[in-house]
């Protein structure tokens, strides 16, 4: 899929509810709205560009160069005729099993608490973890915060989920 080139127009930035550059790639500010891609869309079209050069997708996707949601091969499995084969049906559900993430974690900043200074000169950053157990016996999860110096967690740091359970937690992050 030939893609269109960003003209800077900068109507992306100006449409961003979280005021985020997305031609910087990737940013964890982003919640994932869709109107950079829309404007970004209509832009391309007046360019008499291809559509796409914003678009939902995953790193995943990205790295194996699919151009579609349909190249993955999930799809393709899902797609193969089950009424001719149902063999492919079979050996993709016991794949998908057998190669499953028994563990999935989803850090999402809370749009509702900005970052804001408290005692002792520290800024506190508040994230909702959702933590994720695919697995048939209860686990117990440590979560740490690392990567700046003076950088601390303020909330406790084990959880523990039962079996096929989900887990959800507000926590704060310290940094001087």
């Amino acid at each position: 899929m030939k893609l269109g080139a960003c003209v800077d127009c900068t109507l992306c930035v100006q449409v961003c509810p979280t005021g985020i550059d997305i031609r910087k790639g990737l940013q964890y500010e982003c919640i994932g709205c869709g109107a950079c891609a829309d404007v970004c869309d209509t832009v391309m079209d007046k360019m008499g560009y291809p559509q796409g050069l914003i678009r939902y997708s995953t790193q995943n996707a990205m790295s194996q160069g699919w151009s579609r949601e349909v190249d993955s091969p999930r799809v393709a499995a899902a797609c193969a005729d089950v009424h001719r084969d149902p063999v492919h049906l079979v050996v993709a559900m016991m794949r998908e099993l057998t190669l499953r993430t028994p563990f999935k974690v989803d850090v999402v900043r809370d749009r509702g608490a900005l970052a804001r200074i408290v005692g002792g000169g520290k800024i506190e950053n508040v994230y909702r973890l959702q933590l994720m157990n695919a697995r048939e016996a209860q686990h117990r999860y440590r979560i740490s915060a690392s990567g700046l110096p003076g950088l601390s967690l303020a909330s406790e740091s084990v959880f523990r989920s039962t079996p096929r359970s989900r887990a959800g937690s507000r926590c704060g992050c310290n940094c001087p």
